[in-house]
């Protein structure tokens, strides 16, 4: 036992409890996520409660408000009505200052269901990552905001140790990024969520049925997204009907086909259409391809980037960037780093081809 005085008012103070009983980490991630773990003033145990002080009084009214999830328990929030001067504590101390909280428990925080902002998606996103997008906003919508989230909690805990992080995130936020990554509408989805999953690997998949109140359109969501059911999101260009250019015309859902073909050198320009230096290449790329038109092991293709997705294992941060998939190694392209000149797109193919190359019918000589 130990006798402490709250550092705030009582009034700042809310206890935390379940049927089961809760620990005091477990709140205060779920506080944290919340409210913002900035907002913590202390914790401590009471009993089978955990006692929360706050820093000001319209984060007890939210809390107590919206509840909160603990590991996948929903966990009652009662406004604490009497001081607390005797304190039960189980081996930890007594109360946990929020600095305190912040480095011993945030290698945890990313495990339940964080608010993914644009400032926090490249660390959440090492890892397989469902989010689900909506008119997130605890300043203006706390009530709406804590139910999605904790319907999301509670589907999230029945697939925990799955290797899949769960997240929510605020739609007007990433408006433009659902549009070019998974193809969507601002109208998409209306008031309920809209639920992604983006894997580490840069694979795309979104739920299209209907999100529903009781979680079951989320779970079969994810049975078929465990069960390898889903397809793939690629944003594509539509196949083209005809491609017998001597430059192939690639898109997202070809590439496979063409450039991943095992038997062939295929040498990709990925390209925009608006990029003037793509433009004043493409008579040199062409005079290539026409060169090596009846060379039966090599293909030179090109795909328009700012429309289709770029596969994985292709750095392309501007245009025109050029990759070598050799046959038999299409897990290692290579990277086009020479002149823009004929002379030296043949001088590297004669290099890194699998085959001499055969230029009108013989073997080039160069």
């Amino acid at each position: 036992m130990a006798s402490l005085t709250p550092p705030v008012s009582i009034r700042h103070g809310v206890r935390c409890v379940t049927a089961n009983g809760v620990n005091v980490e477990e709140v205060l991630l779920a506080v944290g996520q919340e409210i913002g773990y900035e907002n913590i003033s202390s914790a401590s145990r009471m009993n089978k409660a955990v006692v929360v002080f706050l820093k000001e009084e319209n984060h007890v009214n939210h809390l107590i408000s919206s509840g909160i999830v603990g590991s996948g328990d929903f966990v009652t929030v009662l406004p604490l009505v009497a001081p607390t001067i005797k304190v039960t504590v189980s081996n930890v101390p007594p109360f946990i200052q929020s600095n305190e909280i912040e480095r011993e428990l945030l290698r945890l925080c990313y495990g339940l269901c964080p608010h993914m902002t644009v400032e926090n998606r490249d660390r959440l996103r090492v890892r397989d990552l469902l989010t689900a997008y909506y008119d997130l906003d605890y300043h203006h919508n706390p009530r709406g905001s804590s139910y999605w989230r904790n319907r999301v909690m509670k589907v999230a805990s029945k697939y925990t140790g799955r290797g899949l992080t769960f997240s929510v995130a605020n739609k007007k936020d990433f408006l433009s990024e659902l549009e070019d990554d998974f193809g969507l509408g601002t109208s998409d989805g209306g008031e309920l969520p809209f639920v992604t999953i983006r894997t580490k690997l840069g694979h795309k998949y979104t739920m299209r049925e209907e999100f529903t109140r009781d979680g079951l359109s989320l779970e079969r969501f994810l049975d078929d997204y465990f069960a390898g059911r889903l397809k793939r999101y690629v944003k594509s260009e539509p196949v083209p009907e005809r491609n017998s250019g001597a430059v192939k015309v690639v898109v997202a859902e070809s590439f496979d086909d063409i450039v991943n073909d095992p038997d062939k050198d295929v040498l990709i320009q990925f390209y925009s259409p608006s990029c003037p230096h793509c433009k004043k290449l493409e008579p040199v790329y062409r005079e290539l391809a026409d060169t090596l038109y009846y060379d039966p092991h090599i293909v030179v293709s090109k795909m328009n980037a700012a429309d289709n997705d770029v596969p994985l294992g292709y750095d392309v941060r501007g245009y025109p960037t050029i990759y070598f998939a050799p046959a038999g190694k299409k897990d290692e392209p290579i990277r086009y780093e020479g002149g823009r000149e004929l002379k030296d797109f043949l001088k590297f193919l004669k290099r890194e081809a699998s085959h001499g190359l055969v230029s009108g019918g013989s073997k080039d000589e160069l």
